[in-house]
Parts: C-alpha cells; sequence; structure tokens
C-alpha cells in the first residue's frame, strides 16, 4: 500500500543520513505516488466510489474505469484525483529540494522530504474518502487513513524539530 512505501522512503532516508540527494528523493516521492496511482487505472486498484446522474458535481467528474472486479461503472476519478494532488505539490518540493541542493544543507534538504511526505499522506487522505474499494474501518476511517494521519503528524513533528534547530536556540 501507499502508506508503506512512504514509511518504506523515510527508512531508507533515516539509513542513509545526508547520502540521498534532496533533488532526487522529495520530488521522486511526489512523481512515483502520481505514476503507481494513474498505473492503478487500468488495474481497478484504488477506485472511486460510484456516482449516479443525481450526483452533482460528482457526475461531472465520472469516469468509466474498472473496480477491482474490471467492472466498468461512472465512478469518481479517485486515482486521477491522487496523482493531480501529487503533481500539484511537486512544484513546491522542488523548490524546497533546490534550495537545499545549492545551499548544501542537510536541514533544508530534510524539509523538503518531509513536506513531499505530508504532501503525499494529505492527498491520500482526502482521496480516501472517494475510494470505494474494501477496507478495514475504525472510528469512520479507513484504516488507510490512520496511517495517512500518522505519517502526516509525524512528518510534521519531524519538520518542526528540524526547523526549530536550525533556529538555534532562544
Amino acid at each position: 500500500n501507499a502508506q508503506g512505501a512512504l514509511l518504506a522512503v523515510l527508512v531508507l532516508a533515516w539509513l542513509a543520513r545526508g547520502r540521498l540527494n534532496p533533488l532526487a528523493v522529495a520530488p521522486g516521492l511526489c512523481i512515483i505516488g502520481a505514476a503507481a496511482s494513474i498505473g492503478c487505472i487500468s488495474n481497478g486498484c484504488g477506485y472511486g466510489r460510484e456516482v449516479f446522474w443525481t450526483d452533482g458535481l460528482a457526475w461531472a467528474l465520472r469516469v468509466d474505469w474498472p473496480d477491482a472486479y474490471l467492472i466498468r461503472n461512472p465512478r469518481l476519478p479517485a486515482q486521477l484525483l491522487l496523482a493531480a494532488w501529487l503533481l500539484l505539490w511537486l512544484a513546491p518540493v522542488i523548490i524546497v529540494a533546490r534550495r537545499a541542493g545549492h545551499l548544501a544543507d542537510q536541514l533544508q534538504a530534510k524539509t523538503a522530504t518531509l513536506l513531499a511526505l505530508a504532501a503525499c499522506a494529505a492527498g491520500d487522505f482526502g482521496v480516501a474518502f472517494a475510494r470505494a474499494d474494501a477496507q478495514p474501518l475504525f472510528a469512520q476511517l479507513r484504516l488507510e487513513q490512520w496511517l495517512d494521519i500518522a505519517i502526516l503528524c509525524g512528518s510534521s513533528l519531524a519538520a518542526a524539530l528540524h526547523l526549530r534547530r536550525r533556529s538555534g536556540p532562544g
């Protein structure tokens, strides 16, 4: 799942500790996430919930893509929504990563990676409301949404700690 991939990148970045180029890692998260999301379209993974002509804007956004059983019905383009979200965040992530590359600033590089992680998790959390594939629920949220919340909170906390470390004491 997407959360497992995000956590694997976090572990890889932690193990590499400064040997990874932020110009590749941070934007790579967004690009790979978008490509994986688009790749799901033909395979029916991460498919959107069905919509009907009475659903207003949702009906206007409908696509005729297959679900996991390759049944084509009008549904929300959940995969495309996530890909668009990640590509929208690509520009800010590249700007932060380029700045880190020019400054040779490891804290800035970590911030770029954490920004990309937060963007991936936030987008997946929101798009999960449009999805229809079977997932366990806990407190009215999909299990993967709880993982997205954990990743978002963890990356935000880590970014805050990095920024605090950068500004120095008091």
